[in-house]
């Protein structure tokens, strides 16, 4: 999946770095204005990371964590000359999660859903080529289940953190575009009571790619 997803964004920045050049020559320039106004759209991708079980009368264990997402996005650009200013905010359902079977026990750790708001700063290498950085809160859903000794306890707990990461996006006609995108994810740590207290901090990198209709 990481493969698909690596080869997946360097053919996008092969588009990308080649649509302006594509070009046939004596075409007239575009009178729209890329990169200004609402848009909305869809991503899929793959995203891994770390549980760590924080434990204060001890050293802290860590599971690692993996799988798919898939979800919505919708934004506002500002185009001022070469540089776009923007806002972010998608929400995705994950498969993201662990399981991990002992002698006895099953512990079972799920992220259901990942959001973030973000702020978006970016530069026109090409007319319709966006390069940019972003940042902003990002917002996890988390399940976690122990099945021990015939009796099962479960509790879901919603982290607030931050996400940082940085993308490319290239226009493909005049209304849609493709993008690239990774993220990091860093959580606090929330408790479940599983029936005695367990505090739960996560860290995930996602791989995005995607699509966005401008308006």
């Amino acid at each position: 999946m990481i493969r698909f997803i690596v080869l997946g964004s360097a053919a996008l920045f092969t588009l990308a770095t080649t649509a302006h050049a594509a070009d046939p020559a004596g075409k007239p320039a575009s009178t729209i204005e890329f990169w200004s106004g609402p848009y909305a759209g869809v991503h899929a991708g793959y995203g891994s990371g770390r549980a760590r079980d924080v434990d204060a009368s001890g050293p802290d264990s860590y599971r690692d964590i993996d799988g798919w997402l898939g979800g919505v996005q919708i934004g506002l650009n500002t185009r001022m000359n070469g540089l776009v200013l923007g806002v972010e905010g998608d929400i995705a359902a994950t498969g993201i999660g662990f399981s991990d079977v002992g002698q006895g026990f099953s512990l079972d750790g799920n992220l259901d859903w990942l959001a973030t708001i973000r702020g978006r700063v970016g530069f026109i290498p090409t007319e319709r080529v966006l390069v940019y950085g972003t940042a902003g809160v990002a917002f996890a859903g988390f399940d976690l289940d122990l099945n021990g000794g015939g009796q099962l306890f479960g509790g879901n707990g919603t982290h607030t953190g931050w996400a940082l990461g940085a993308g490319v996006e290239t226009m493909v006609t005049d209304k849609l575009s493709l993008k690239a995108e990774y993220l990091y994810n860093d959580f606090g740590s929330d408790s479940y009571n599983l029936p005695d207290p367990v505090n739960i901090a996560l860290r995930v990198h996602t791989f995005r790619i995607g699509a966005n209709f401008q308006f």
